[in-house]
This record gives structure tokens, sequence and C-alpha cells, in this order.
């Protein structure tokens, strides 16, 4: 399992019943406002638009706040997440912890956060944590950038077995062309890809001495050393080519996607797939009809099989003289890279899934309200995240998930003051349980059948509901009202 930086948390599990964010300029967003009645039917015809479009199902579940861990107790951010089942995953903060204590191990019980017992992992000067990745709370995989010169980064790579921590090595990047005078003073690990104890890949990007281009860099573990993997990449964009994420189906069947651009030009997308022997482009992909994308950026990519992976990003729309920022699916199939049609949920940054009919997507960017979207075989679906209270922002920055299908966000929320600042801004936790009450008949998912069932149980707060409407008091308070509407609101499909 792969967790990818950053600290809203979010959990998804499939047995229970009951997101470094990008940052933008914030913008404000209309307020939602739902109609209070003693009957339901007028709130589901204007929020669930139930009589205006066909329902699509969607993976329900509602989300709630879990705590941060604490740390000698300091409130610190776990922003790098790998979950092995609903009640064990492992936290690593990406900085070092509060008074300089390193990277920590936090373990989730299904309830709690608790801190490392063998200790933090000490790496002197350590700039960043950037992914982790193992089988199990005993079995970690740590990556990311660690300062060897006032100017100069390098990546590095951890193993925990249980026992402790042991730094497998780290990585001066050397000068890749001595003849062209132009040698990478930085470099990083910001992707992690474990395929088996002695084939580590660690991705990322090197930076020239003057920080005018950069380009992306490999490294591999073989089982006894970590090198700089020849022969390397060669960029794609003369310019700035920025790698984001590496996933693999296997040893010769492992994909980087990223996006770049020459001097003066548009930012666009790139993939490389490694065959066992080197990195080969895949640029070329067909989109979607009827649209002029001016630009493009993948930003994450999961493989489930050789025909079977994912990548997503953003693109920005040419329309009408004006431009839209809209999401971006890739499909590869074996043969070639198409993009597949999907809710609109923003800029994606990130996705996670436990297999080829159970994929979720985000986006970082808090004006888009922390939407997600789900896979689940057949089509691309939008799923509501946590509401969040007075929140204007809400991002999700990173998602991961384990192979039985427990997944986690990593985000914030803030609340924009608007005057180009925060009047509220926190790095939270929170879990979401797949399954959820709002499908009353059992039938798997939350549909008009439900709504059914909801709208005849209604008779208000203080009201206890009858036995046979009992699947209708979704907060268990004994009544049904409009809170109950309100949490069937937010797990009815979009």
């Amino acid at each position: 399992m792969l967790s990818r930086h950053p600290a809203l948390i979010q959990h998804v599990s499939p047995t229970d019943m009951t997101s470094r964010p990008a940052q933008k300029e914030p913008r404000m967003k209309s307020p939602l406002i739902v109609s209070s009645r003693s009957r339901f039917t007028t709130c589901a015809v204007v929020s669930l638009g139930v009589f205006t479009h066909a329902a699509v199902a969607q993976p329900c579940g509602d989300w709630s706040v879990t705590p941060n861990p604490v740390f000698e107790g300091t409130e610190f951010r776990p922003t790098l997440i790998v979950p092995f089942s609903p009640d064990s995953a492992v936290a690593i903060n990406s900085a070092p912890a509060p008074g300089g204590a390193g990277l920590l191990r936090t373990l989730w019980d299904g309830s709690t956060w608790t801190s490392d017992t063998p200790g933090p992992l000490d790496l002197d000067n350590v700039w960043d944590a950037r992914a982790v990745a193992g089988s199990s709370p005993n079995d970690l995989w740590v990556s990311g950038i660690v300062g060897v010169s006032n100017f100069q980064g390098a990546p590095f790579l951890a193993h925990y077995d249980g026992q402790g921590w042991d730094v497998t090595s780290v990585i001066p990047i050397d000068d890749p062309n001595p003849d062209a005078g132009d040698p990478r003073r930085s470099g990083e690990g910001s992707s992690l890809v474990v395929i088996a104890p002695d084939d580590v890949w660690v991705i990322g990007n090197g930076e020239s001495p003057n920080g005018w281009s950069s380009s992306p860099v490999t490294f591999h573990w073989d089982g006894s050393t970590f090198v700089e993997f020849v022969p390397q990449i060669e960029p794609v964009y003369g310019r700035f080519n920025v790698t984001e994420a590496a996933s693999a189906a296997a040893s010769d069947a492992v994909w980087l996607v990223g996006y770049g651009r020459n001097s003066g030009t548009s930012f666009h997308s790139y993939i490389y797939q490694f065959d066992g022997t080197s990195w080969n482009p895949q640029l070329d992909w067909t989109p979607l009809p009827n649209q002029t994308i001016f630009q493009d950026q993948l930003h994450d990519v999961v493989a489930f099989a050789r025909d079977d992976v994912w990548a997503v990003g953003k693109k920005l729309l040419l329309a009408d003289n004006d431009t839209q920022i809209a999401s971006m699916y890739l499909h590869w199939d074996g043969n070639g890279w198409t993009e597949v049609a999907g809710p609109d949920i923003g800029p994606i940054t990130s996705a996670a899934g436990s297999g080829s009919d159970d994929i979720w997507a985000s986006n970082a960017f808090g004006e888009f309200g922390g939407r997600l979207a789900h896979w689940d075989g057949t089509s691309w679906t939008e799923v509501n995240s946590a509401p969040i209270p007075d929140a204007t922002h809400i991002g999700l920055t990173n998602l991961t998930s384990s192979a039985s299908g427990d997944v986690w966000a990593v985000g914030y929320w803030g609340i924009y003051d608007g005057a180009g600042g925060w009047a509220a801004y926190e790095e939270i936790a929170e879990q979401f349980s797949l399954g959820c009450a709002g499908d009353m008949d059992g039938g798997g998912e939350v549909n008009l059948a439900d709504f059914e069932t909801l709208d005849a149980c209604q008779a208000g707060p203080g009201v206890l509901v009858s036995p046979g409407c009992a699947p209708a008091d979704l907060d268990g308070d004994g009544d049904c009202d409009f809170t109950d509407f309100s949490m069937f609101q937010r797990q009815f499909p979009h």
C-alpha cells in the first residue's frame, strides 16, 4: 500500500456499519441552502434532485472526525498513512515531530492513534518524508529528502522491520551529464513503489544548480544496494519536468506520471512505463470528444494489471473565449491511453483503490469542497466527503487504500477571511465507514426506495418511531426528523 503527501485524514472501512496541500488563493463559495419543512419531499426535490435525474449507485457511508496523534503532549499531523485493515493503519509525519523527535510511526487501532514505542526514525537534517508503503505495521518503507548541504537535497530510503528503523541509504545526486556542465543540485524521493523486499523504486525529481530546469530521477533498491537507476529517463520537456507519482502491476510493469513544459509553452502531461529494462514514454492519449484542451497535468497513477491502469489529474479547457479547469481521468487498457468521462470534482491530485472496481479520486484545492469520485468498475460517481461546519474550504490532498478496501484521505479545512487569508485553518483526521445507515432496505446502496421509507416514517423531533420505522432513525435518538434527513442526504448519490 502506498501513501503520498499530506492531514485531513479520512478513512473508509469496508466492514464497519455504524489529505503539503497545493494552495491557491482562496475563493468564496456559494452557501448550501437547504429548506427545512415538516416533511422531506420538497427538500428531496431541491437537495437530492431525485426527480430530475436517475440516481447512480455510489459507495455509501458517512464521515466522522477522529483525533490527531499526540506525541509527548503535543499534537502533530500524520501526513503519510498506509492502511492494512479497518482497525490497523500506520501514519508517518512528513516533517520532524514537535521537539525535533524525527519521523514517528503512529498506530491506528480503529478508534485512536498511539505513539510509536520503538522510537522515531532519526535522520540528520531531514527536510521531508514524501512516501510510506508496506505490507504490515512491522514492514514499512519510507522515502523522502534529506539535506546534504545548504542547497542540495538527496533522496533517502528507510525500512522498519518491527524492531527498529534501518536507513538503507542516502544518495547524493551526481552529475548526470558532465559534458553538459549542468549537474543537478538536488533530488528527492517523492513516490515509493514496493514490489518485493528486493524490488523497491523511489521516484522523484532532480533540479539543476540554477533552479531553472528539472527532470525525473529514479532510484532502485535490489535488496542490497540503493542506486540511481541507469539509464535515467530522458526528459520530455526542456525546462520543467515534474514527476508526481508511480505505481506498479509487476516488476516489469511500472508506470510514472507527471507534467512539464518548455520555455514559454503550456504545461502538458507525460507518462512512462518501465518494461524491466528501461523507461519508455507513453505520451499519446485519446481525449473525450468536443473539447479543446489548452493544458493538462497528471498528478497520480494506480496500476492493477498490465492492461488496467488509471492516471488522474486536471485539464484546462478553452470554451467561448474563456478557460475552465476540469477533472481528467485516463485509462490504459494494454493498447493505449483513453480519457474516460467522470464527474468534475476539480483538479484531481490523488487516487487509490483496492482493485479494478474500487478506485477513489480526490482534489486538494479547498475551494472545490473536498470532493471525491469513485469508480465501481463501470462508471465514475461523485461521492460526498465529510461536512465540516463553517468551513469554506476542504482539501483532500492524498488517498491511500489497503488491498481489502480500507481507504484513507489526508487534507485540511479552512475558513476564508475574505481578505486573502484564513480566519481558521486546521489539518484534522476524519474516518469514513463503508456501509450506511441510509441503506434501509439492505440493498447495498442508498436509493429512492430508501428515501420513500424515510419520508413515510418522518414524524418530527421527539416523536418516537414505530418498530417498523426503526431503520429510518439514522442518528439513533428514537425519532425520525430533519437530522436524519441530513444524514440521508449526505449518503444519497449525486
